[in-house]
């Protein structure tokens, strides 16, 4: 598994039980509906097998009617099998074997709740990471009113597409160390983004889901948040935000972001900074570049997280937030909190929106936020 942008975790020994999870879904009635198909891009040819179109997954959330609680968080054997052989950032085998026992936070095809046009928010993951590891996540944002497309960009992550399991340890430009070695792959994701709402334009994937394709967010974690940065030139894109990506490089620092754009850095309480008094901080300039198009760039530094706050990694792994030390927040928080963070934005700089004083409202309500605009 390519760690360059994600997070390297050493494995640990081997549980002797099963790991209780400390947010479990276990209501009574689920309100959050899952469906996922395949996109084939017939125009580009898969990155690794040029024989083949480039294709990926998506996987798609919704709010639903109430549903009995159905199927499992991991539901494909075979990936799970991959994960315990990747010894997956670091979880033991019990842990990540748990995950086909534990819930599903979702109902596969469940019926809509609404007809209404709902909000559109495309996830793009981070490194190495399973598409099932933002299904709590995208759950939380489903509460919030949204649809939310979880983007299985080929070779980001561990999937299976047709046939084939694909990781990104199968694709050799994935391993660089150098962020700009890794710049046409995540142009190429950018791309999948536009794709990805071209086929929701085009196809009801859910019979009476209608997705509002006036209100756009694309939000990506880590190196997928970079991607997400690059949608903002999208024009049916109306914010984008980056968790955690580098932002070094992209296309926009050379003629300024054509939306709202949004930079979330975390860091654990109690951890020493990273830069010395005095030292100018490199976002700076990456903000002030990124903003020449006139177009608000904000860069939000949250306390009591980490690398992997967002995804399901505080209720699913929380060894990843954990190993660097410092103080977190709590699971419960810490969905709150940044899906808070996506909805404040996506409202603020949507139709109608209050602009820079309804996302500077939320960040001062937060406590564990500290905000910038550019």
């Amino acid at each position: 598994m390519r760690i360059a942008f994600a997070l390297a975790i050493a494995a640990c020994s081997a549980a002797a039980t099963v790991p209780s999870h400390p947010v479990a879904p276990t209501p009574a009635s689920i309100r959050v509906g899952t469906t996922s198909y395949m996109i084939e891009d017939a125009s580009r040819r898969d990155p690794v097998d040029a024989s083949r179109p480039r294709t990926w997954i998506v996987q798609l959330y919704y709010p639903s009617e109430p549903t009995a609680p159905a199927g499992m968080y991991a539901d494909d054997p075979a990936i799970v099998d991959a994960l315990v052989k990747q010894q997956y950032y670091g979880a033991t085998e019990n842990e990540l074997r748990s995950w086909s026992t534990k819930p599903a936070f979702a109902v596969a095809h469940a019926r809509p709740a609404t007809p209404r046009p709902l909000p559109l928010v495309t996830l793009s993951p981070g490194l190495g990471f399973a598409r099932f590891n933002y299904a709590e996540l995208a759950s939380h944002l489903v509460a919030r009113g949204y649809v939310v497309a979880v983007i299985d960009h080929p070779y980001i992550g561990l999937s299976r597409v047709g046939d084939r399991l694909v990781s990104a340890d199968d694709d050799p430009v994935l391993a660089s160390e150098n962020p700009a070695d890794l710049l046409p792959r995540v142009r190429d994701w950018t791309h999948d983004i536009s794709a990805t709402i071209d086929d929701l334009a085009a196809t009801r994937r859910v019979d009476g889901l209608s997705v509002d394709l006036a209100r756009i967010t694309a939000v990506g974690h880590s190196i997928g948040g970079t991607a997400a940065a690059g949608a903002c030139a999208d024009p049916r894109v109306h914010a984008c935000i980056d968790f955690e990506g580098f932002l070094d490089g992209i296309d926009a620092l050379s003629r300024g972001c054509a939306r709202p754009l949004l930079a979330v850095f975390s860091r654990a309480k109690g951890r020493p900074p990273t830069l010395h008094p005095g030292e100018p901080d490199p976002m700076d300039k990456i903000s002030a570049a990124l903003a020449a198009a006139g177009q608000p760039v904000w860069t939000v530094k949250v306390t009591g997280g980490s690398h992997t706050s967002f995804s399901d990694a505080p209720d699913v792994l929380p060894k990843t937030l954990s190993r660097f030390g410092g103080e977190l927040m709590t699971p419960e928080r810490s969905f709150e909190l940044y899906t808070g963070i996506v909805d404040a934005f996506a409202r603020a700089y949507g139709p109608d929106g209050g602009g820079d004083s309804a996302f500077k409202a939320f960040l001062d309500a937060a406590p564990e936020t500290a905000g910038r605009r550019s």
